[in-house]
């Protein structure tokens, strides 16, 4: 009887030990969460404010990809996902219902303001 009730008990420690190792994998996922970043024209003031292409594929002219649609300087967008090309940071943005990339050399965390 003994050996019965010690055999439930180490059960139970290694059915909480898998609920809880489920639970921590659950929520420590490696998905980009969505976030919102702005279009900045300007390049961080060093150019003068123009509207900004969004790309087909990231890595724009050199990957062989073409304009999906320009968007605003300031304009805000959505960020779906991220990828690297050609050394440059590209977000996947959507914006007025088109999804395309975006380089990061192009964009702002906070409203960009030239002065």
């Amino acid at each position: 009887m003994r050996m019965l009730s010690r055999l439930g008990r180490q059960s139970a420690r290694i059915v909480m030990a898998l609920v809880l190792m489920f639970m921590v994998v659950s929520c420590g996922s490696t998905q980009t969460p969505a976030k919102i970043i702005y279009a900045d024209g300007t390049r961080g003031c060093r150019e003068a404010e123009h509207h900004v292409a969004i790309w087909s594929e990231p890595g724009a002219v050199p990957a062989g990809a073409t304009v999906v649609t320009h968007v605003d300087h300031g304009a805000d967008l959505m960020v779906m996902d991220e990828a690297l090309a050609y050394g440059v940071r590209y977000y996947l943005v959507a914006f007025d219902g088109q999804t395309g990339w975006l380089p990061e050399i192009y964009s702002e965390t906070i409203p960009p303001v030239c002065d």
